[in-house]
């Protein structure tokens, strides 16, 4: 439900029993009629635990704040969680850009290392706060490092899941990295 990943299993039936796949939609509509069948699957308790908090960053996430709540609910149902401890190097300057982080919980640091061997610290990443956007979207290396300052939970969107976001939501994402690319500008003519 998360990622749209393949779950290899076997399922034995004993005695008469149904079973249906639902879609993401669908399946939230379910919990809402009946909130009572759900609450006894643990691992249904723990997903929907996940895709709160998944909602949560998106809303605080400024360039999708003004998004429809329709439209972040999409976003965060192609969004996978992932744990990184502290200490944990989620980019590497000059690496390929291949996704983008958004902190769910805990912090991130981005910094560069200079060509004296100092290490320059240029920001910390919170709640609702991302890295990786610019490289993703121009095509360009990472530009720091970015590490788990502390145990932290990342949502992740991958070229592909931005790519499909893109063509079922185009003036919405379009519109909301446009943002983030003339903020990352204007932040750096300040610095000119």
């Amino acid at each position: 439900l998360m990622d749209d990943a393949v779950w290899p299993c076997t399922l034995r039936a004993s005695g008469q029993t149904t079973i249906v796949g639902l879609n993401l939609p669908s399946l939230r509509r379910a919990v809402q009629e009946k909130p009572q069948a759900f609450e006894a699957i643990p691992a249904f308790s723990l997903l929907c635990r996940q895709q709160t908090r998944i909602e949560a960053a998106l809303r605080a996430y400024q360039p999708f704040g003004d998004l429809d709540e329709a439209v972040r609910q999409d976003i965060a149902a192609e969004l996978p969680l992932r744990f990184c401890p502290a200490g944990t190097q989620l980019f590497t300057e000059g690496a390929t850009s291949d996704s983008i982080v958004i902190v769910v919980t805990g912090l991130l640091r981005a910094s560069r290392q200079e060509s004296d061997g100092r290490r320059i610290l240029l920001n910390d990443l919170g709640q609702g706060q991302s890295a990786g956007e610019i490289g993703l979207i121009l095509d360009q290396p990472r530009s720091a490092d970015v590490t788990a300052a502390r145990d932290s939970i990342v949502a992740v969107i991958d070229r592909q899941a931005f790519e499909r976001l893109t063509r079922r939501h185009p003036l919405g994402i379009n519109r909301a990295f446009s943002r983030v690319i003339y903020n990352h500008m204007s932040l750096s003519l300040i610095h000119i």
